[in-house]
């Protein structure tokens, strides 16, 4: 649709996907001073990136409108508590969208991909890993049918002071 073809990545797509994996890195830590991504993160994206492009429980996807790139996606197969009746659950932990591109489906295009390939594995559940303060992701994702399951909170205890040593110590 519009124009936008999505196909599983290649290594000729590594560099692409971790520029932009940076950027999304890059928001996820905004507004936290002390959250800063390790130098080595680039390599370490690039060589984990590598070994999803041949693996049976992940795959990654691109998105071209034309002959340019216009996002990716991330996505996994991991088994889950027992405490579920889901044994497997797929993960979207990664989706980014060239900017003049957004709210034009490419993200759409993008999960659909992803979804047909969950099925194609019995998946039945997937879950979608976005930054908590993006709330354009949030309601991209709740549009395309994902309830809101949990948030996750983390506490820096370097930052958190005397505050977090006492909370923590009152609830013994």
């Amino acid at each position: 649709s519009n124009g936008i073809q999505v196909r599983k990545a290649s290594a000729r797509d590594v560099d692409y996907i971790v520029k932009r994996w940076q950027l999304i890195v890059g928001e996820l830590v905004a507004g936290h001073a002390h959250f800063r991504p390790s130098r080595h993160a680039p390599e370490i994206a690039r060589a984990r990136l590598l070994t999803q492009l041949d693996s049976r429980e992940e795959r990654v996807f691109v998105a071209e409108e034309g002959k340019q790139r216009a996002g990716f996606l991330n996505a996994s197969v991991y088994e889950r508590s027992a405490l579920f009746s889901q044994e497997e659950i797929g993960l979207v932990e990664n989706l980014y969208v060239e900017p003049g591109l957004r709210r034009h489906h490419v993200g759409s295009a993008l999960l659909r991909e992803a979804i047909l390939w969950f099925r194609s594995r019995s998946i039945r559940a997937i879950e979608a890993v976005t930054p908590g303060h993006n709330p354009d992701a949030t309601a991209f994702f709740g549009s395309n049918g994902f309830d809101l399951m949990s948030i996750t909170l983390l506490l820096d205890l370097d930052t958190a002071g005397g505050l977090a040593v006492a909370v923590f110590e009152s609830n013994g």
